[in-house]
């Protein structure tokens, strides 16, 4: 009697035995959603000055993916055309995601972080070598019964210290999932 009960409780600690929640797409088929909100891009340009305030620039996410991840500051208030006009979340699962300027496009920052069971989540990331550092804080809204994402929301975060520039703003996911294991 012991040993089928301890047989029992073995099985049921493994986790491959476990039901699967959702909420982990494959690495192929990233849940996918367009990003929209308003932010400010802070310019700490010349010397910092008590009393005088910076430079601000309101932009949308996309605007602050293509300041603060560019190779230069010139990109800051390029113009129209010159900076992505749409940006994108790519969920990999509940603690890997990425930010795209594309749906299908490589990510400009991989964010890393956690998300619990209600769809809190913190996630962060650096872009490649240029000083970008990103943070998006919030919530995501969930299928059912399950981890599979239908909407995020929440506030964010960027700073670039080689481009003296930071940004905070809000923004949420555009409507269902464009790219998708659902879709």
């Amino acid at each position: 009697m012991l040993r089928s009960l301890i047989a029992v409780l073995a099985v049921s600690l493994v986790p491959a035995a476990w039901p699967d929640a959702g909420g982990d797409a494959t690495p192929d088929e990233p849940f996918v959603f367009e990003l929209t909100g308003n932010s400010k891009i802070f310019a700490i340009d010349g010397p910092l000055l008590p009393g005088v305030p910076p430079e601000v620039d309101k932009d949308g996410i996309s605007g602050v993916l293509g300041c603060l991840g560019s190779e230069s500051p010139q990109q800051c208030g390029a113009a129209d055309g010159e900076l992505p006009e749409i940006a994108y979340v790519a969920w990999r699962s509940t603690t890997e995601w990425e930010l795209r300027s594309a749906p299908d496009g490589p990510a400009i920052v991989t964010l890393t972080g956690l998300v619990d069971g209600k769809g809190r989540f913190l996630m962060t990331g650096s872009g490649p070598g240029n000083g970008f550092t990103f943070v998006l804080e919030g919530r995501a809204k969930f299928a059912k019964e399950t981890l599979d994402p239908v909407k995020i929301r929440g506030r964010m975060q960027a700073v670039n210290r080689v481009h003296d520039r930071f940004s905070v703003g809000r923004f949420k996911t555009k409507g269902a999932a464009v790219l998708g294991p659902l879709i």
